[in-house]
């Protein structure tokens, strides 16, 4: 069976109230697909995105896509700033990156420090932004502004399932909260960190006539793409449609199948979901393998 088809199978069996709400900042695909790819090829969600880039919001714009809605807006603290817009447009972030990136991490990192292009923007909280009415799962990369949308989406995100959020190992930009000051705020919001599904490694600047056949890897890890739950712990406490859409988000964006389990039992235990509506899902099911982590895609 497909994994759409196995997706239908579950949605059926939890009938939720709406289609899931996605919500992507950050919406420039510059590592392939979108964790949340399956569950838009099976037409169950519908995806707000962000993309302040012009270049990047220009390119996303011309390729519409169905049940997706692009807006070139900067989602942060809701100040008037600067958006460093580089010649990679991986690397563009409304902070500076910091003046040692070119020497430790090499040309590219250098050359997207010196030829980034400054854009005077004003940033929307994402509890301001009417486009979005519901949101089960946020995707979030942008480049060090991470924190400053927690901060300030906290009655958008009270009801949120799930977070995948790029935090850094390493910041690479001047004034970028690490992944101490993420876990922090976002355990505030009840929600607990729960699997790195990216690492983002970089190979390390070097003279390359030293090397002479040397065979060297990517031993630097600058982010990690952090999956924040809900709180699962006290699942007995979660509102019956954020535990729907967790269950869907569970197989479709993670492969976690003992979470999609683990929701499933509370929601026959609250008796809505009744056991003889999965038994088709849950014999797909055993005919997997679990998800492994993946290794983000180096920019350079």
């Amino acid at each position: 069976m497909r994994p759409v088809d196995r997706l239908l199978l579950l949605h059926k069996a939890l009938s939720p109230a709406r289609q899931t709400s996605v919500v992507d900042i950050g919406a420039n695909p510059i590592n392939g697909s979108p964790p949340y790819a399956l569950l838009r090829r099976a037409g169950l969600c519908h995806v707000t995105g962000f993309e302040p880039d012009p270049n990047a919001f220009a390119a996303l714009a011309a390729a519409p896509l169905a049940n997706l809605t692009i807006l070139p807006v900067a989602v942060g603290a809701g100040t008037s700033t600067t958006l460093h817009v580089s010649p990679h447009s991986g690397l563009t972030s409304t902070l500076p990156l910091a003046d040692w990136v070119g020497p430790y991490l090499g040309p590219y990192w250098q050359r997207g420090r010196d030829e980034a292009r400054a854009l005077p923007i004003t940033t929307r909280k994402l509890d301001d932004i009417p486009e979005v009415t519901a949101l089960d799962f946020l995707k979030i990369d942008i480049q060090g502004g991470e924190l400053a949308v927690f901060q300030n989406g906290r009655s958008k995100l009270a009801t949120t399932a799930m977070i995948q959020t790029e935090a850094a190992l390493l910041p690479c930009y001047e004034g970028q909260a690490g992944l101490g000051a993420q876990i922090a705020e976002l355990r505030a919001q009840d929600f607990v960190p729960y699997q790195i599904a990216e690492v983002n490694r970089h190979r390390l600047a070097y003279d390359p006539t030293l090397a002479r056949g040397v065979q060297t890897a990517r031993s630097q890890v600058l982010e990690l793409d952090v999956i924040f739950l809900r709180d699962p712990i006290n699942i007995a406490l979660m509102p019956l449609e954020c535990l729907k859409h967790m269950t869907l988000l569970a197989d479709a964006v993670l492969g976690a199948y003992d979470l999609v389990l683990r929701c499933l039992t509370e929601l026959i235990r609250r008796k809505a979901v009744h056991r003889d509506d999965i038994t088709t899902y849950l014999a797909e099911l055993a005919k997997l393998s679990p998800a492994k982590p993946r290794e983000k895609a180096s920019r350079a």
